[in-house]
């Protein structure tokens, strides 16, 4: 941008009706296209709720949906930020020259259509003969379990990502006095590190919630008998408008009230734990159990998020035939699943990591 331009720019955006000018667009806008909008959606079909309270089948299905969405959003929630916290910190921390690999399949999910992802998962884990001899039999049936994995599968990298961000900004040297001080990297870790980007981890964790518990495309997909919230609107717009509206309007107050008690609340959990337990942390914090940990970091990244995100692109490999064998088999497959991953691990140098 030419440099006379970026001084008009910066001389206009001094200029305070300029600077509220803009700050006023863009709270009338939050509340003109986001916020007013399902809400008066509600508003004005409020009185179609009557049948759902006079149908008590409907009204049971109706609360059960809700409760499933928000067990698989906590639920999901949690297992995200658990799992994303070790897989953020070996992408943050490692000197590997490969790690930049690392953190770019990390973000895959994110560039994969969210029904192109729902389908991928399916195939993965529900149907294997259709593209791919690997499985001779379903691992996950379609219901909540396949609609989990998938819920953690999409929302894992915004967790990550999140983290990966607070753990760069983050200023070391405060870990780093712990460590001279005798703490080993775990303790360290614990007791310093995570109490300062503590509101990262929560922002995390409502990312996480609100992904999972607005999902509708993909999870159509996996959900076989299985609903929760926004199944059950698309399922019922179009016969059961009162329910829709119910069941809408018990998702964004509860979602709302879980947003505020994480908010106002986060802040005031004691975290770290200040209790100390000296030979057991000193213990975690080396050699084989930090192999242990990234290994099994990497093992539930790979077997869980990246390969069945790309499991749908599949019939690309098994199309290119090899010398001994015309038609893909179970052995072809498997040796080129498997030698393409130890090509990977051995390109990103893994001893390297630990």
């Amino acid at each position: 941008m030419p440099k006379k331009i970026v001084e008009k720019l910066d001389r206009l955006s001094s200029k305070p009706a300029v600077k509220y000018g803009v700050y006023l667009t863009a709270v009338i806008l939050f509340f003109a296209l986001i916020l007013i909008p399902p809400i008066l959606g509600i508003i004005i079909k409020w009185g179609s709720m009557r049948e759902v309270f006079g149908d008590s089948q409907l009204l049971s299905r109706a609360l059960e949906a809700v409760k499933n969405s928000f067990v698989i959003a906590v639920t999901i929630s949690i297992l995200d930020v658990a799992a994303g916290i070790p897989m953020a910190w070996l992408i943050a921390r490692s000197r590997s020259r490969w790690i930049n690999v690392l953190d770019t399949l990390a973000d895959v999910p994110f560039i994969v259509p969210t029904a192109v992802l729902g389908y991928s998962l399916l195939l993965f884990w529900y149907k294997p003969g259709e593209i791919s001899p690997i499985f001779s039999y379903s691992l996950v049936s379609p219901g909540w379990l396949l609609v989990a994995l998938l819920h953690f599968t999409f929302s894992y990298p915004v967790v990550v990502r999140v983290i990966v961000g607070a753990l760069l900004d983050y200023k070391i040297e405060y870990e780093q006095a712990s460590r001279t001080l005798g703490a080993p990297p775990f303790t360290a870790a614990r007791t310093v590190t995570f109490g300062i980007i503590k509101p990262s981890l929560i922002a995390a964790f409502i990312l996480a919630f609100a992904r999972s518990i607005s999902e509708t495309g993909a999870t159509m997909m996996v959900a076989g008998a299985f609903e929760n919230g926004p199944i059950f609107i698309q399922n019922t717009k179009d016969t059961y408008v009162g329910a829709t509206v119910f069941v809408s309007l018990i998702l964004i107050v509860v979602s709302c009230l879980i947003f505020a008690a994480v908010r106002i609340l986060g802040g005031k959990i004691k975290l770290p734990v200040k209790r100390a337990w000296p030979t057991l942390e000193r213990k975690v914090s080396y050699s084989s159990a930090t192999f242990a940990r990234d290994g099994i970091t990497l093992l539930i990244f790979l077997a869980v998020v990246l390969i069945p995100s790309l499991f749908a692109a599949l019939p690309a490999f098994e199309a290119i035939p090899t010398d001994a064998c015309l038609k893909p088999c179970l052995a072809c497959t498997l040796g080129a699943i498997i030698g393409r991953a130890l090509s990977f691990l051995t390109r990103l140098e893994l001893l390297s990591l630990f």
